[in-house]
């Protein structure tokens, strides 16, 4: 009889609705407040059905993922096996020239976790410094360059990240729930209630194809957070579940799609060109709702960004120099660590202080490579002794979700730079002036 891996695990607590909830909560962060401006650089029409095409890969993949993770715990007869170790060994299953390079995925696969832990870090720092400008600029008319905002986070940030003790951080996180959920609930409000919305004919169906890239990094940024997904499916009490037909995964992100086209349409069809990086900062200053939204992500985002940057030390500490280390020195370096991830996430603001850039950059770069490219190659390595179906079907399936993967960062990345270099305009970026803010604020 084979091993089965799921019959093997211990023994959990998730069910399915629990696990269904923690799938659609993924959907309050800050990238559906960035969806907006993504549907309006290409078109409300054309971001319906791109979001689709987006939403529906990114599921398809993570099915494989999930499947390929089992076959492999499978093969190698453990309850479970993690994402990089799964790729690790996934690859002895493939061509010979792979053996060899098996350590080096697992490596890839830390590298680009790292990549998007860090980037969600800096989203985070510049969601709060254009929202603090905003206040500043409302109650005192001040307005200052919001990159030396970000500087200035770095004592609060540090503080509320030296919280070392994961479960200490659980209420946080349902206090960051609760916020995002409420803030989310009031922009909608906001934009139906108000009303004064233009004729639809007014906004374009289909826009600037040229920013795709950028606009599907902005959709997986909102509806992809593959390590909660692995999270959940490994703690529910029927794993299988979650890979079903009407699986969590499938029903979470059909909501997820659904809410977020609706958020996006919604936004782009009442503020049309006028839409600023997060839509937050599009709700008029004269109406205190506006203002109660603001601190509301503001005090959200804060409290979610040490559970977030919570897994690098993860990887890079716990799970990894920590080992190599005498107890006694545990405390002091692992301080510095925590001193020098937030202070990376600040600097990568600083150089790219656009909300929507950083985080469709972020989108882009990382969760395509990580969500859409690998799993196809751990698939197209298990199956490569066994079959690939029907006139090699799920090889070429496995081709276009690598293809596509290496494509949207590729371009995505191309599109960034460009942006950054000044050639978007509103997205030039002075580094001399926000080298000189740093170190001002260091001095």
């Amino acid at each position: 009889m084979d091993y089965d891996p799921y019959r093997n695990r211990e023994t959990k607590n998730l069910g399915y609705c629990g696990a269904f909830m923690n799938m659609v909560k993924c959907l309050f962060g800050t990238g559906i407040l960035a969806s907006p401006l993504a549907f309006r650089n290409v078109g409300w029409l054309m971001g319906f059905l791109a979001s689709a095409a987006v939403v529906a890969i990114m599921t398809i993949s993570v099915h494989i993922l999930i499947r390929g993770m089992v076959e492999v715990s499978r093969r190698r007869q453990v309850p479970y096996m993690s994402f990089q170790k799964a790729m690790c060994e996934g690859l002895m299953e493939g061509p010979e020239w792979l053996h060899r390079n098996r350590v080096i995925a697992e490596y890839f696969v830390l590298f680009f976790m790292l990549g998007f832990y860090f980037g969600v870090g800096s989203v985070y720092v510049v969601f709060i410094a254009d929202s603090v400008n905003k206040l500043l600029e409302h109650y005192w008319s001040i307005e200052l360059d919001s990159r030396l905002i970000m500087c200035l986070e770095i004592i609060p940030l540090t503080m509320i990240f030296m919280i070392r003790r994961l479960k200490a951080l659980v209420p946080f996180s349902a206090l960051a729930n609760v916020l995002l959920f409420s803030a989310l609930i009031a922009i909608m409000g906001y934009i139906i209630v108000d009303g004064d919305m233009p004729a639809l004919e007014e906004r374009e169906a289909i826009n600037d194809l040229a920013e795709m890239p950028l606009f599907v990094g902005t959709i997986l940024f909102g509806c992809s957070s593959l390590g909660v997904f692995l999270a959940i499916e490994s703690d529910m009490i029927k794993p299988k579940q979650f890979i079903s037909k009407f699986g969590v995964l499938n029903a979470g992100m059909l909501i997820n799609y659904l809410t977020m086209g609706l958020f996006a349409f919604l936004g782009y069809w009442k503020f049309g060109d006028a839409l600023e990086g997060s839509i937050t900062l599009n709700i008029p200053d004269d109406i205190i709702l506006s203002q109660v939204i603001t601190i509301t992500y503001i005090l959200a985002v804060f409290i979610t960004y040490p559970l977030q940057c919570y897994v690098i030390v993860d990887i890079l500490w716990i799970n990894g120099a920590a080992t190599k280390y005498p107890s006694e020195q545990h405390l002091w370096r692992e301080t510095v660590l925590r001193c020098f991830i937030v202070m990376t996430t600040v600097l990568v603001a600083i150089c790219i202080p656009k909300f929507d850039l950083i985080l469709s950059l972020v989108g882009c770069v990382t969760v395509t490579i990580l969500s859409i490219s690998f799993p196809a190659v751990l698939d197209i390595c298990l199956r490569f002794t066994s079959d690939f179906g029907p006139y090699k079907i799920y090889l070429w399936r496995d081709l276009f979700l690598l293809i596509f993967g290496v494509a949207c960062c590729i371009s995505g990345m191309i599109g960034a730079i460009l942006d950054i270099m000044g050639s978007g305009g509103d997205y030039a970026v002075d580094f001399e002036k926000a080298y000189n803010i740093s170190l001002k604020t260091i001095a």
